[in-house]
């Protein structure tokens, strides 16, 4: 187990204070949306309680992975993280159709819409969840100079979504709380439920179709699979290429060249081959973890001395 540094220290305390930030706010939501009868605010807290959730979990593999708990994990955590998406994504699906059965029903139902006093205390404790979400991106933001990749970063980017829902929340609360006619109210407080059920369908099919891939091993992006494929036939004669595969595991992809014994005769050919490879794809903006495979190929004929079949020579491909 080794010790975080000062940044990944600073990286756990900001998404920390804001899980706890994030509890006591999903809490006041809670019973707001009971209280004041709000759509939004029901929306809101159901999204909040799944947010959350995830946040949870994040924090646990990012403590985890700062003091190497999950190194037995030899090719990273990935399936790991992806595989909490899967479920809150479904899990925000649901919500999202629960959610809109209830502003359905609130509009064509014949029960009294909420009061300007329930409208108002929502509107309150929405701005109260806009500072929140304001102060933890700002938070989040000074605790790292690399804000943008990692579970981290995933964090970060969810933290501008809900602060720019969050916003617009507070401008459709507040004027269904200040407007007379309690029709307008209804339908203000309906669009902004609507706006968070929205938002939960996105964000609920994007978890899943991130997710999905890493769990099933599903190749590369084409984008990347193709830079591969130009990468390994930049240095590998296409005689001598048995096949290239790759799979994607979190932000990382996975690739292998399986390549005939007759391409290399010395373990020094294959392993300058695999850094030329390696140096192509260190223009690529994803994290490339390559391995060169010397196999019995059409290519073959007699078994040399050197290097054996089976001979692994691994290339990490990183951006610059």
């Amino acid at each position: 187990m080794r010790e975080p540094t000062a940044e990944e220290h600073a990286k756990e305390r900001s998404l920390f204070n804001t899980t706890l930030a994030d509890v006591a706010i999903v809490t006041l939501l809670s019973l707001a949306a009971i209280g004041s009868g709000s759509l939004t605010m029901l929306g809101e807290a159901v999204r909040g309680v799944l947010g959350t959730g995830i946040q949870g979990h994040s924090l646990w593999v990012m403590h985890a992975f700062h003091r190497g708990r999950l190194d037995h994990y030899e090719f990273g955590v990935g399936k790991l993280e992806r595989f909490i998406w899967v479920v809150v994504g479904f899990g925000m699906l649901l919500a999202a159709y629960w959610v809109a059965q209830a502003i359905f029903g609130a509009l064509v139902s014949d029960e009294p819409p909420p009061s300007p006093l329930g409208l108002a205390i929502a509107a309150v404790v929405n701005a109260i969840n806009v500072v929140i979400n304001g102060l933890g991106l700002y938070v989040m933001l000074a605790a790292s100079r690399d804000s943008r990749s990692g579970v981290f970063g995933v964090q970060v980017r969810a933290r501008v979504v809900m602060l720019v829902v969050t916003a617009i929340l507070q401008v459709t609360l507040t004027v269904a709380a200040l407007v007379k006619d309690p029709a307008i109210a209804l339908a203000l407080d309906a669009l902004g439920g609507a706006l968070v059920v929205y938002v939960k369908i996105t964000r609920g099919i994007d978890m899943i179709v991130q997710g999905l891939p890493a769990l099933l091993d599903a190749p590369a992006a084409e984008r990347v699979a193709g830079a591969i494929r130009r990468a390994v036939a930049a240095v590998i004669p296409p005689e001598h290429t048995l096949a290239v595969r790759s799979r994607r595991s979190g932000d990382m992809v996975f690739a292998e060249a399986a390549v005939a014994e007759a391409a290399f005769p010395t373990v020094r050919s294959l392993r300058d081959a695999a850094a030329e490879i390696r140096r192509e794809l260190n223009r690529q903006d994803t994290e490339i973890d390559l391995s060169v495979v010397v196999r019995p190929g059409p290519q073959g004929g007699a078994d040399p001395p050197d290097p054996a079949p089976g001979k692994d020579v691994s290339g990490h491909g990183k951006p610059e």
